[in-house]
């Protein structure tokens, strides 16, 4: 609207300043030329706005749709901006009223389509944020009513001019009246715009049209100048010199519109619109659920690489979905195996005895105990019990493998061990090793072997007979912080050679000592800057708890300091922890 008052106030002034101004023209002619060009700009926007829209249908797209929309609008506009000149400015060196209105028409729509066109496809390929008109509802009248109000004025104007010059001189103050009435089209109601929004800065479509924009404003220069200036006669001032040039100009000009409509229909027809298709298609996958929702692939059959394109779209698209569809049965089939492996879990933890049990039976030694596997199930496992009044054993053992397989190994090791110290009693602790190395060989196909301390406490004289098969040295704490390694080997793994001797070892605990049985997961614990925690570590940490009198809770004690000492590092290994303190 701004734009349209700003056209007629400097077409106003441009008409002051003609060297062919004259005053007593000023209030007719100029004045109401000037409004018949603001006229013809806010007519055309009120039409853009209204005419062939649908709802929400953004009104800036480059296509050929509004292109020739923006044609047809200008032709209406055209048609009516010149009879409301013709009505106001009559120029007498015209033979007919009818040749005075044609030479405007077509004057008004070269310049339209020759400037108007082109700029505006340059600004809807850009960002640039078009007005966008409030809806207003003028006298709740709808747009068909003021489309019958405007071809009613076209039709009494048309009548008019074709009036005979003397006839049509007589009439002025009707002539004004029927002038002024094509204002009221202006009151038509708008209704809203969405938003206009660019996803593409130079689509396709948008380039073919601004080249042939350009061929045609170049082309037109060119030949309209060649046939003004190859014009006959020289008097430029004559109306039929002027409705020749006009006349050579608007076949130039449209000659090159039709074959710019036509290539880019071509284009929007066959790459566009399939390329659009495709896009739609990705955009609705995006946001559609691909767990609940199957997005059906449009192949378009253009028989070129669009096609191919779309083939290849499609594929990936239903590989997609067979990925999903995989990762659903495998999420299925991983969390059927998750909820196997927290069964066994639960039955491994069952198989671990409780410190309660040795506890409350002596009163002269306190048992503490742990085991944290590395994975959800692990092959590390330690056993305490009463033999007697005076005698308990302790077993601490790691498998060579983690995870389901040393889990069914260390079932088995645990079994054997702890059947043969907890029902046989004529059994030493050399035949127990023995014979459960013996029958761990047996059927090995896999290999495994366990490494192994066993440990039985006589309470009464505080000897302490042990044997160690492959496994780490189990640790000594004094109850003056000192401490030492029991370093002497017994024999090999379990299971990893039939008919292997063991020896066993002997030595003293006396009040207030601690011993400690513990896997490599402990001595080996990395933390971020690849260091092991090492037996020293596991001994300083040991003896700073008897020192301070907190002798507790050890084996959560020593857990605790691993933590720290790992940090962030992940646990690589099962960690085993048992504790026998002599008060």
């Amino acid at each position: 609207p701004v734009g349209a008052i700003g056209i007629g106030i400097g077409n106003l002034i441009s008409d002051t300043f003609s060297p062919n101004f004259h005053l007593e023209l000023a209030a007719m002619r100029y004045v109401f030329g000037s409004m018949g060009n603001a006229l013809m700009s806010f007519l055309s926007y009120i039409m853009w706005h209204t005419i062939f829209l649908k709802p929400h249908e953004n009104p800036f797209a480059v296509n050929v749709k509004n292109i020739t929309r923006y044609i047809f609008i200008q032709l209406v506009v055209t048609v009516v901006t010149s009879f409301y000149l013709t009505l106001m400015t009559y120029h007498s060196s015209f033979d007919s009223m009818w040749n005075f209105t044609f030479m405007i028409m077509i004057n008004n729509w070269d310049v339209n389509i020759l400037i108007g066109l082109p700029v505006l496809l340059m600004l809807m390929s850009t960002n640039y944020h078009f007005y966008r008109p409030d809806p207003r509802q003028f006298l709740k009248l709808s747009g068909k009513v003021f489309n019958v109000i405007l071809a009613a004025l076209v039709i009494a104007a048309a009548y008019v001019i074709s009036l005979a010059p003397q006839d049509f001189n007589e009439i002025v103050m009707e002539r004004r009246i029927l002038a002024l009435s094509f204002f009221i089209y202006l009151l038509r109601p708008i209704p809203k715009t969405i938003q206009v929004k660019n996803l593409l800065s130079q689509p396709i479509y948008y380039r073919i049209a601004k080249g042939f924009c350009i061929f045609m404003v170049c082309m037109t220069v060119i030949l309209s100048g060649h046939s003004f200036l190859s014009m006959s006669g020289g008097d430029y001032s004559s109306g039929e010199i002027w409705m020749e040039f006009y006349e050579n100009t608007f076949l130039i000009l449209h000659f090159t519109i039709i074959i710019q409509l036509v290539l880019i229909w071509y284009i929007e027809k066959n790459i566009v619109r399939p390329l659009t298709r495709i896009t739609e298609t990705a955009g609705r996958f995006i946001r559609s659920d691909p767990e609940k929702d199957k997005i059906e692939f449009e192949v378009v059959n253009s028989g070129d690489e669009i096609e191919l394109l779309s083939k290849t779209l499609h594929k990936m698209l239903d590989s997609i979905y067979k990925y999903i569809e995989d990762l659903r049965i495998t999420l299925s089939e991983s969390a059927r195996t998750n909820t196997q492996l927290e069964i066994a879990a639960n039955i491994q933890a069952s198989l671990l005895p409780s410190p309660q049990i040795v506890n409350e039976k002596f009163d002269k030694i306190r048992v503490d105990a742990l085991m944290q596997p590395a994975l959800m199930v692990g092959g590390d496992f330690y056993d305490f019990n009463a033999m007697d009044d005076d005698h308990i054993f302790m077993v601490c053992s790691d498998i060579s493998d983690k995870g389901i397989s040393a889990s069914l190994f260390m079932t088995m090791t645990y079994t054997l061990i702890h059947h043969k110290l907890s029902s046989r009693k004529e059994l030493s602790l050399t035949d127990v090793f023995c014979q459960t190395n013996n029958q761990l060989c047996e059927n090995n196909e896999s290999e495994m072997f366990a490494t192994a301390v066993g440990a039985i406490y006589e309470i009464s004289t505080g000897k302490l007979t042990y044997i160690n098969a492959g496994h780490t040295s189990p640790l000594i704490v004094h109850k003056d912080g000192s401490s030492e390694f029991l370093k002497k080997r017994s024999g090999a793994m379990l299971g990893s050679m039939e008919d292997i001797p063991y020896k066993k070892f002997e030595t003293t605990l006396t009040s207030g000592d601690i011993f400690v049985l513990y896997s490599d997961g402990v001595s080996e614990a990395l933390n971020e800057n690849e260091e092991f925690f090492m037996e020293e570590r596991l001994a300083e940490s040991v003896s700073k708890s008897v020192l301070s009198n907190d002798t507790s809770n050890i084996a959560s004690s020593i857990y605790d300091d691993l933590k720290k000492f790992v940090g962030n590092h992940y646990q690589s290994d099962d960690i085993t922890i048992v504790v026998l303190v002599v008060k």
